[in-house]
């Protein structure tokens, strides 16, 4: 027996945001059954999918506040869906993360995710010494950094950030694949100036994994060991070559796009953040800096 499912059931927002906090990525996937189904059937689901990848299910349980491994997902570019067997209806979660480990427990509490989650992004709040680096843009970088707890205490500062996509909202049709029209808001604000406040040495990739976490914007990033640096994959689902060759996301400071990366640039109080998506390597969104 096969099933198709659709993406949004009467959960869908809620999961969403479960998603963002735990800063996975993933499709949500609801279908309903009085029930088991007697068996194992097949589930294929809509995924946008930037890059192949393996993939997870995992069943949401709102109510007991868990999230159980289901099965691995079969995931098809071409198509962009994914594939995974269940033996009953409800909320499923598909993501590219791998969350349960082998030889332990499969239901894992998601309160527990989400402090996990919070724990390791506020190790990255402030810490210079970790860096992120892309290829299209200047959305990575890197810095020294020495041990913290050898530094007096750290003073706040406040910034504010931005993060839009107006090359996309004006032309829809740079779009590689339409599906992501779901993604682009039509005034092109993802997020409207909004005000931070981080330790003074904080850098602008600190911030943008702070405002998102808090925020709830999804934000995929990837860590190379060889660098020791972070790059910035994709934000709000839009991810580099999505509105073409030249695509990807750039960042400005106070009216500024630096030529090194994020978390090379560290901030000062008052200082001005813009992450802005691309089409043509900065210059449809006022960076003129050859590439």
């Amino acid at each position: 027996m096969n099933l198709t499912a659709r993406e949004e059931g009467p959960y869908y927002g809620e999961i969403s945001e479960i998603l963002a906090e735990l800063s996975l990525q993933g499709q949500v996937v609801s279908f309903y059954q009085d029930g088991s189904f007697g068996g194992k059937i097949s589930v294929t689901a809509p995924m946008y999918l930037e890059k192949e990848t393996k993939a997870y299910a995992y069943k949401v349980d709102l109510e007991k506040g868990t999230l159980e491994y289901t099965s691995d997902a079969k995931l098809d570019k071409e198509s962009q869906t994914a594939a995974f067997s269940v033996s009953e209806g409800g909320d499923y979660v598909v993501v590219t993360k791998k969350m349960h480990k082998d030889d332990k427990k499969k239901t894992l509490d998601i309160e527990e995710l989400e402090e996990e989650a919070q724990k390791d992004a506020d190790s990255k709040d402030g810490n210079g010494s970790k860096k992120s680096d892309g290829n299209t843009s200047n959305n990575g970088g890197n810095t020294s950094g020495d041990n913290p707890s050898k530094k007096p205490e750290a003073k706040d500062i406040t910034v504010s950030i931005e993060i839009r996509c107006d090359t996309l909202a004006e032309d829809l049709s740079k779009l590689e694949n339409p599906a992501l029209e779901a993604y682009v808001p039509a005034d092109g604000t993802i997020l409207a100036t909004t005000k931070v406040t981080v330790k003074e040495g904080s850098t602008v990739f600190d911030v943008l994994n702070k405002v998102c976490r808090d925020k709830k914007i999804h934000l995929e990033t990837s860590y190379t060991p060889a660098f020791g640096s972070y790059y910035v994959e994709g934000i709000n689902y839009l991810y580099e070559f999505d509105g073409g060759s030249t695509s990807g996301w750039e960042y400005r400071v106070n009216g500024w796009y630096p030529n090194y990366g994020s978390s090379e640039y560290v901030l000062k109080d008052g200082d001005s953040i813009v992450w802005a998506y691309t089409c043509n390597l900065g210059q449809d969104i006022g960076d003129s800096m050859p590439k």
